[in-house]
């Protein structure tokens, strides 16, 4: 999946947090795409899901860049509950 980052935040003491738009590569989209979000961190500081999950409990753009804003370099719980849930339902969609 190829995702546009539109806004990136520092996390301490290392790693960022990506968040962006989907890309298509053409034909039509009906309805509204959720932002999708990305967490890199080294693995010295430790282990979360590297890749692209959709945020789906914050609907809200500027809800999303406002408490990423205010988490001064932490990773906010409703953020932190998506990763999770959606790496949880990839495995659990593999193993089948």
């Amino acid at each position: 999946m190829k995702v546009k980052v539109i806004r990136e935040f520092g996390l301490y003491p290392k790693g960022n947090i990506q968040i962006g738009w989907k890309e298509y590569e053409g034909g039509l989209v009906a309805g509204v795409e959720p932002l999708y979000c990305k967490i890199s961190i080294p693995e010295d500081c430790g282990l979360y899901p590297d890749l692209w999950f959709p945020l789906r409990s914050i609907k809200s753009q500027v809800k999303i860049i406002k408490s990423l804003e205010d988490s001064g370099g932490t990773i906010p719980r409703d953020i932190l509950l998506d990763c999770y849930s959606y790496a949880w339902e990839n495995l659990y969609r593999s193993s089948k």
